[in-house]
């Protein structure tokens, strides 16, 4: 960190860093105005953002400032937010909006900056640390033309949009993966051919034209389904610590989840995670290697999340893994534990945390349709997830491009005509 007379060196950036372009006190550039309070209750219905220390929160039919803009998270023990707005919005009194003291700033350029160097590092205070314009003001931001700004926004934004597309191209996969299974294991409306009485891949939906339904212990179901134990259908894997004391363990080539990497990854498939193991590590304690595929939850505080290992991986024994027995019935077993979630949540106890026990999945009761109706969903799974997977393998490498290009872009160590060329 340089002396408080010439600022405060911009976080993730080398200190031997070979600046191209002058580094500038942020007062110089912009100006961080306080949000106003806008209670829930005093909102309205409407198509504005509203947004808080951690990003959006919701909306209204007002703004406070006009768009596009950046919002600066201000005070929270959570980490504070770096948005981009493109629309008129407003921010609430936990947050500041920005604007540009002088004209050749591009606001943009500014978001991307700050968005790479953070902003929980200047936090100060202990019960409710927070970000203070003083302590802003000194953050020394590199400033390259007003050209060069726009030319790296553009390169930029166009790896945000493609991160974009493939993201919601992912949100569309899952919301398709479970409305599928929803209408088909717990509406009952699978396709079924009443001519031959059996399911069909393009017959009538079930239980609407009159399939039979059966008595059971938990209600109606389809005739020829039945419900087993948890035990009948899933492989439950615990997991463990290596001690953290034996550097050893520690820094190695296995990936090792903890509740917050599935908290983090909710719903979503994990490709990566904040801490690894060593083999010796993961020898000398009590966490495993589990299969490409499982489902793990998180069982300990912040309960019930889950995520979709891409390779395989250990676990914390703060979690859970959850694998179907049979490979063919691996995304139905992911579609139907996400079905049971909540359930599990309810159940979950605990005097200070929730907490979901082993004994909380022995009591499940798995709701088995007949093999073929199982087989077809499976099918329909399989090509949704693994192109979810292959989106979620592309994000991740056009993430590692965006943040391997922003510091040298930023630095003036890239300039942007090579930039084309990487």
């Amino acid at each position: 960190m340089l002396s408080e007379q010439h600022g405060l060196y911009p976080r993730g950036f080398s200190s031997d860093t070979n600046w191209i372009w002058p580094l500038v006190p942020a007062k110089d550039l912009v100006t961080l105005n306080y949000g106003k309070a806008l209670r829930e209750s005093d909102r309205n219905s409407g198509d504005t953002p509203v947004y808080g220390t951690n990003g959006r929160c919701g909306w209204h039919d007002s703004s406070l400032t006009k768009g596009p803009g950046v919002i600066l998270g201000r005070k929270g023990q959570g980490p504070l937010g770096v948005e981009w707005c493109d629309k008129d919005f407003w921010v609430i009194d936990t947050a500041y909006f920005v604007t540009a003291n002088r004209s050749d700033l591009d606001l943009r350029y500014f978001y991307y900056l700050v968005n790479y160097i953070g902003l929980n590092h200047l936090k100060v205070g202990t019960s409710n640390p927070s970000l203070s314009r003083d302590t802003f003001d000194l953050q020394l931001l590199p400033f390259p033309p007003f050209e060069t700004q726009k030319e790296i926004v553009r390169i930029l934004a166009t790896l945000d949009r493609k991160i974009d597309t493939l993201r919601k191209q992912n949100d569309t996969l899952e919301k398709i993966a479970q409305t599928l299974f929803k209408h088909w294991f717990v509406d009952f409306e699978f396709p079924f051919d009443f001519a031959q009485g059996k399911p069909s891949t393009d017959g009538k939906p079930y239980k609407s034209s009159g399939g039979a339904m059966v008595p059971s212990e938990l209600g109606e179901i389809p005739a020829g389904w039945h419900f087993g134990d948890f035990d009948d259908f899933f492989n439950l894997f615990s997991g463990g610590t290596p001690k953290t004391s034996i550097p050893e363990y520690w820094d190695g080539d296995v990936k090792w989840l903890s509740g917050k990497d599935v908290t983090s990854h909710n719903k979503n498939f994990i490709l990566h995670t904040e801490k690894q193991i060593s083999e010796l590590g993961l020898q000398k304690s009590a966490a495993k290697l589990l299969p490409q595929y499982t489902t793990v939850i998180s069982a300990r505080g912040t309960v019930g999340n889950y995520c979709l290992l891409s390779e395989s991986m250990a676990i914390s024994q703060s979690n859970f893994g959850v694998l179907a027995q049979k490979k063919e019935h691996i995304f139905f077993g992911h579609l139907l534990i996400g079905n049971l979630i909540d359930k599990l949540k309810r159940e979950a106890y605990g005097s200070v945390f929730d907490t979901i026990t082993t004994s909380n999945f022995k009591r499940l009761k798995i709701l088995i349709p007949d093999l073929f109706t199982l087989t077809t969903l499976e099918k329909n799974a399989v090509n949704l997830f693994e192109k979810i997977l292959v989106n979620s393998q592309q994000i991740q490498t056009l993430t590692n491009v965006r943040d391997t290009l922003l510091p040298k872009l930023m630095s003036g160590k890239l300039r942007v005509g090579d930039s084309q060329n990487e």
